[in-house]
C-alpha cells in the first residue's frame, strides 16, 4: 500500500498535480518517514503551491539528514527568500557557494536578497558574479539592472535591460524594466515603445500600463495618462501606486476632491505611503480643510523624514489666524451694522411719534 501512495504521488508530482502528490506523500510518509526522496519531492510540490513554511521544512529535513545535499539547501533557501527570511537565506547560499563556486543560482537568488535589502551594490557584485559564470543567463542582466536601475545607474539599467532581451526577445521584464530606464532618463517615447512590447506580449500586465500613463503623463496629455492608469487598475487592484498616479493627474488639474478620493485609495492599500498623505495634505489645504491637512502633513514626515511640512505647517497657520480674524471683524461689522439698525428704527419711530 505504502509503495502504492509513493507511485501515485511521484505521478502525480510528473503530472504538476501538486495537490494531489503532497496527499499521497504524506500518506506514503506517515510509514516511510526516513524517504528522503519523498521529503524532497513533496517540498517542491509545497513549494510549487506557494506553501513555502511546510516546502522549508521538508527541505530542511532532508538537508540534515544529508549535509552535501546542496540542492536541497538551495531550496531551503529560497523558501527563506519568499518568507522574508534575507538573512537566514543569504547565509545559506553563502555555503553553498562556498562550496560549490560555481553554483550559479546561488549567486543569482543572493543577489536578490541583497537587492530586498537594498544593498544594491552587494547585488550587482552578486550578479556579475553569475553573469560571469553564465554569460547567456538571463536573470544575472535581468537582476543586476534592477539594481542599477533603483541606484540611479538608468544607462546601466538600459544596457543590461537589453542584454537580457537580446537573450531572451521576449523576456516582458526586461522590456518592462528598460522602459523605466528610459523614463529616467526622460526618453519617454521610446519608453512608450518598450510598454507597449510589455503589453503585446502581456495584455494582463498592469505595469506596461501603468508605464505608458506615466509617460502621457509627462507629455501633459492627461486624458490618456487618466485611461492607461485606469487599465492598470482594472488588472491590478491593489496596488497603490496606480491610484496615487491617478491622483496626481486630477491634482495638477486642480481637481482635488477627486485627487483627495484616489489619495485615499492608495492610502487604504499601503498606510505607509509618505507621499500620498503630503499630496493629499495639499489638496486638502487646497481646498481649505486645514486641519486635515494638517494631520496628512504630519502623518506624512513622521513616515518619511525627509519630507519637509514645516513651511505647510506654518502657512496653515497663518491661513488659520488670518481667518479666524477675518471672522472676528465679520462678527464686528455684522454687530455694528445691527447697531446702526437698531438705532436707524429708533430715532424713525422717534420722528413719527
Amino acid at each position: 500500500m505504502a509503495a502504492t501512495n509513493f507511485q501515485k504521488a511521484y505521478q502525480f508530482h510528473e503530472l504538476e498535480q501538486d495537490d494531489s502528490a503532497i496527499y499521497y506523500y504524506t500518506l506514503y510518509l506517515q510509514t516511510n518517514d526516513q524517504d528522503y526522496s519523498a521529503h524532497f519531492n513533496r517540498g517542491l510540490s509545497y513549494y510549487y503551491v506557494g506553501d513555502y513554511r511546510k516546502a522549508k521544512a521538508d527541505f530542511q529535513a532532508v538537508y540534515l539528514n544529508s549535509p552535501e545535499d546542496y540542492e536541497a539547501l538551495y531550496y531551503k533557501a529560497y523558501c527563506d527568500y519568499e518568507l522574508g527570511n534575507y538573512d537566514q537565506a543569504i547565509d545559506d547560499f553563502q555555503t553553498i557557494r562556498e562550496t560549490n563556486p560555481d553554483y550559479t543560482s546561488a549567486y543569482i537568488t543572493e543577489g536578490v536578497c541583497y537587492y530586498q535589502k537594498r544593498n544594491y551594490s552587494k547585488t550587482i557584485e552578486l550578479e556579475s558574479n553569475a553573469i560571469a559564470l553564465e554569460p547567456d543567463n538571463k536573470l544575472g542582466y535581468y537582476n543586476r539592472g534592477l539594481a542599477y536601475l533603483d541606484q540611479g545607474d538608468a544607462r546601466l539599467a538600459e544596457a543590461d535591460f537589453s542584454k537580457a532581451i537580446a537573450i531572451v526577445p521576449t523576456y516582458v521584464k526586461a522590456f518592462w524594466g528598460r522602459g523605466d530606464a528610459l523614463y529616467d532618463q526622460g526618453k519617454y517615447v521610446d519608453a512608450m515603445n518598450d510598454y507597449k512590447t510589455c503589453i503585446q506580449l502581456d495584455p494582463l500586465l498592469a505595469d506596461g500600463y501603468n508605464g505608458l500613463g506615466r509617460c502621457y503623463y509627462k507629455q501633459n496629455n492627461y486624458e490618456l495618462a487618466l485611461k492607461n492608469y485606469q487599465l492598470a487598475i482594472q488588472i491590478d487592484s491593489f496596488e497603490n501606486l496606480f491610484f496615487s498616479n491617478v491622483a496626481l493627474v486630477h491634482y495638477d488639474r486642480k481637481e482635488y476632491e477627486k485627487a483627495i478620493d484616489y489619495y485615499s485609495q492608495s492610502i487604504l492599500l499601503d498606510d505607509r505611503d509618505a507621499d500620498s498623505y503630503y499630496y493629499r495634505a495639499l489638496s486638502y489645504k487646497a481646498l481649505k480643510k486645514f486641519d486635515l491637512a494638517t494631520k496628512d502633513f504630519e502623518r506624512a514626515h513622521i513616515i518619511d523624514p525627509s519630507i519637509k511640512v514645516s513651511k505647510e505647517l506654518e502657512d496653515i497657520k497663518m491661513n488659520t489666524f488670518f481667518n479666524k480674524q477675518l471672522f472676528y471683524i465679520l462678527l464686528i461689522v455684522l454687530f455694528a451694522l445691527i447697531a446702526i439698525l437698531i438705532v436707524g428704527i429708533s430715532l424713525a419711530k422717534r420722528r413719527n411719534s
